[in-house]
């Protein structure tokens, strides 16, 4: 890799690094461009106004949301803004992308090859998760995704990053297709646990689009 930030500046270094990794299925690299730093990752199965939701696969290619879910819209209000859709197992199901419409997103410490970490060859990790290759190649800050079983945590773990569940019922599903509604929960995937603690603290509370969400005592607060 000979793209660095310090010698080529930030869009180089993110054009020769997506150009490996294939983190994204929809990017807004006008961000970039414009020396927005305050952006973040959204997983292809939450939904970002605007943007295709196609949750890897090619049966819903071409389906824009119109609306955003709860997590997107509370971070907008706080000033994120949203760079682009992270590659995803289709509809979900699994850690890694090779089931994906838009092929499969390789960890960056790995170049996809698993043969390089015999725990990840072991577990079924030739690929990785979009969102989890993005941050750990320096892309984003930090990604949501969603976690049922430890889908996200996992993924986050073999790319060298912080990966955090909420409790069912912190963070609003609104927005989210869901696996399994009653176990998976919109997470996050961060280059370090104090990011994580910061966007918790921004997406967490009630929702009144979703039943399973609810507001916690001050005690309970990230602080």
């Amino acid at each position: 890799m000979t793209r660095t930030v310090l010698k080529d500046g930030f869009l180089a270094y993110f054009d020769a690094q997506e150009a490996r990794i294939n983190a994204f299925c929809t990017l807004d690299k006008s961000l970039v461009e414009n020396g927005n730093s305050a952006f973040f990752a959204v997983k292809d199965n939450i939904a970002v106004k605007g943007m295709e939701m196609s949750s890897g696969s090619e049966m819903l290619r071409g389906f824009v949301s119109p609306y955003s879910a709860h997590a997107v819209q509370k971070l907008e209000a706080a000033g994120y803004k949203v760079i682009g859709k992270t590659n995803t197992e289709e509809f979900g199901l699994g850690s890694g992308t090779d089931s994906s419409v838009f092929g499969p997103s390789h960890n960056p410490w790995l170049l996809g090859d698993a043969s390089a970490n015999p725990v990840a060859a072991e577990c079924g990790m030739p690929s990785a998760d979009g969102g989890a290759a993005a941050v750990a190649a320096g892309l984003v800050p930090f990604a949501l995704g969603s976690d049922s079983g430890g889908s996200l945590r996992r993924a986050a773990a073999f790319c060298g990053v912080s990966g955090f569940k909420p409790t069912q019922g912190s963070v609003s599903g609104y927005g989210l297709s869901a696996m399994a509604s009653s176990m998976e929960t919109i997470a996050i995937i961060s280059a370090g646990s104090a990011i994580a603690k910061e966007v918790f603290g921004l997406v967490r509370g009630h929702d009144p689009m979703n039943m399973q969400s609810m507001n916690w005592p001050e005690s309970a607060q990230a602080g």
